[in-house]
């Protein structure tokens, strides 16, 4: 078989992304865009000795969960990847990819639920709008290239940011757009507040002040804010940040709870969903007021403040400063005098726990998507809490890490999905680790 050859074939799976997996002849092809149990016909694009890669040329039978995507630039634009499938579809192959990684990674029989759905559109409190001229567009990347799609709006983003982001576009007209690396919006959902940035390679305060006053006028931007970035690699954000108009800072609140945010600040960008997420892995610890809980990745501190109105006390610990310092600002700002944030190493600290001998009832992990490293895991083991509450946001080191968890007598009975990205092949999931009694 050759290269921009046409096969015929049936989708019998998915990839983690949520490619099509067909077989002909025992050959395997990925081919995007097509839904399970669907007769396709395909180009072959690309092919080496173990898989190749197609283009879908015509469905022979469709998959009755098939719908038209609401989005005009699908699948053009790399932010979403799986809108051709209807949502109980979505969540299925969700469902189907974290069990996948459980077993054939894990090599674990565990009970994978069903993921907690979630409301599909405008659910995003968060947007990063790349720009570049000649000719000018702003929008997002197409799926794993640096090319832009030029869009006039995005389904998945809050209703006010995409609003916001319409009007931006005309900055295409104004005399600093070519030192326009990115614009970058944050929307509080609770309290309505709009930070607006603006990730320059040169200083143009006073230009982006002009361009935004009608804008200043007619929505709550109640920070707006100028960050240099002269770097020549793929990092959005630079270390300078000047306050143009307003503070340096949102606040949004969480089932109650105030966080301050800041341009720099890590926050989950479902809010609706968060408080699930949260709420069911608190939920599910069954933390008591007498519990005292280490909460390692705390970021701004978000869970760990959830979890300060259960427990005794908690500790939030995280390596990034600057997340520190939100932490404690947040702290203030819910007044909880039962909460103490470390900046440290998730690892380095929690070893530090061991030599103490001070050992928490309770850790939470949430780490980023390579997981725990080993020092992380043998130091929570060698605490001997009942549990650990581990959420992660990539099922395969997740599937790993808890079959290494087992080895040191941790077992869980179930995995929770928790569906924080609709028309993605993300997924978030909660675990609790239950320490066998001896």
């Amino acid at each position: 078989m050759k290269k921009r050859e046409l096969l015929q074939g049936t989708v019998s799976d998915y990839t983690y992304d949520g490619m099509g997996v067909v077989k002909v002849d025992n050959f395997t092809y990925f081919v995007r865009g097509v839904l399970l149990h669907e007769e396709i016909e395909f180009l072959i694009l690309k092919r080496n000795k173990k898989l190749g890669y197609g283009k879908v040329e015509r469905i022979l039978k469709e998959s009755e969960h098939r719908i038209t995507p609401s989005c005009p630039y699908y699948p053009k634009c790399g932010g979403c990847h799986i809108m051709h499938m209807d949502y109980e579809a979505q969540l299925d192959f969700k469902h189907r990819i974290v069990k996948q990684n459980i077993q054939n990674i894990g090599k674990l029989d565990i009970d994978v639920r069903k993921p907690l759905a979630s409301n599909t559109s405008h659910y995003r409190n968060k947007a990063q709008f790349p720009a570049q001229g000649h000719p000018f567009a702003m929008g997002f990347y197409r799926l794993r290239s640096n090319d832009l799609v030029d869009i006039d709006t995005c389904l998945v983003q809050s209703e006010l940011i995409d609003t916001i982001y319409a009007e931006l576009r005309t900055i295409k007209n104004t005399s600093f757009v070519d030192d326009v690396r990115h614009v970058l919006i944050k929307h509080a959902f609770v309290s309505g507040e709009v930070m607006v940035a603006f990730i320059m390679r040169k200083d143009h305060k006073e230009e982006i002040a002009a361009f935004m006053k009608p804008l200043l006028d007619r929505y709550p931007i109640v920070s707006l804010l100028q960050n240099i970035n002269t770097r020549n690699d793929n990092v959005i954000l630079g270390d300078h940040i000047d306050v143009i108009d307003g503070k340096a800072y949102i606040v949004e609140e969480l089932d109650g709870l105030k966080f301050q945010i800041s341009l720099h600040s890590f926050f989950q960008i479902n809010p609706k969903q968060t408080i699930h997420l949260y709420n069911e892995a608190i939920k599910s610890a069954n933390i008591t007021n007498e519990d005292r809980v280490i909460d390692l990745y705390c970021g701004v501190g978000s869970i760990t403040l959830f979890l300060a109105r259960q427990a005794k006390h908690v500790t939030g610990v995280e390596i990034v400063a600057p997340a520190i310092e939100n932490a404690k600002i947040n702290q203030q700002l819910n007044q909880m005098d039962n909460v103490t944030f470390i900046c440290s190493d998730a690892g380095t600290y929690a070893n530090k726990i061991v030599s103490s001998k001070k050992y928490p009832d309770v850790v939470f992990v949430d780490p980023p998507r390579k997981g725990l490293d080993t020092l992380t895991i043998e130091s929570t083991v060698k605490m001997k809490p009942r549990t650990i509450a581990y959420i992660s946001c990539n099922p395969a080191t997740l599937a790993r890490d808890i079959a290494i968890y087992k080895e040191h007598g941790y077992t869980c009975e179930y995995v929770q999905p928790v569906d924080m990205f609709p028309n993605t092949y993300h997924v978030e999931c909660v675990v609790l680790l239950q320490r066998a009694i001896s």
